[in-house]
């Protein structure tokens, strides 16, 4: 599953499916994990999360195009929930990293969601028990945090 920007709504879709796009994220610091892998702080624009870094590139403070991975499967009612409001952002509490955005159900595939955050987009991928007929599309996607990754593209 993968966090992607694209420029504008409108082109959030095309008939060949959701785009694929980077999204920018600020690096303010790494640290080391307990099991040694390195770990990013970073800031988006709707909040800031310390999470698994990957690839070859070694993060380094400042702007990075990123995709985010969250490995998980998501069931509705569980880790995935109708929100009141509607309000985007990206939180740590604890062991979780907790979105909150907007879903989509994919046109091919009703169990198959899309969150969007903030301009991107968050391919949860199937999502078991997930209702077709949400009256209000917004949702909360809690995750263990080291079940989400950064990978960053090289430039």
């Amino acid at each position: 599953m993968v966090i992607t920007r694209c420029p504008s709504r409108q082109q959030l879709r095309s008939e060949a499916g959701w785009h694929d796009c980077p999204v920018l994220v600020e690096v303010v610091g790494t640290v080391v994990g307990e099991r040694g892998a390195v770990l990013a702080e970073v800031r988006t624009p709707v909040g800031a999360v310390t999470v698994r870094w990957c690839g070859d590139q070694e993060p380094s403070v400042g702007a990075h195009e990123v995709e985010w991975e969250l490995d998980a499967d998501f069931r509705w009612g569980h880790d995935v929930r109708r929100v009141e409001g509607r309000s985007e952002w990206l939180r740590q509490h604890q062991r979780e990293i907790i979105f909150r955005g907007r879903s989509h159900l994919a046109d091919e595939e009703p169990s198959l969601v899309h969150l969007e955050l903030a301009g991107s987009v968050i391919d949860l991928g199937w999502v078991e028990g997930m209702p077709t007929d949400l009256p209000d599309p917004w949702v909360e996607v809690r995750v263990l945090a080291e079940k989400v990754a950064l990978h960053p593209y090289l430039v």
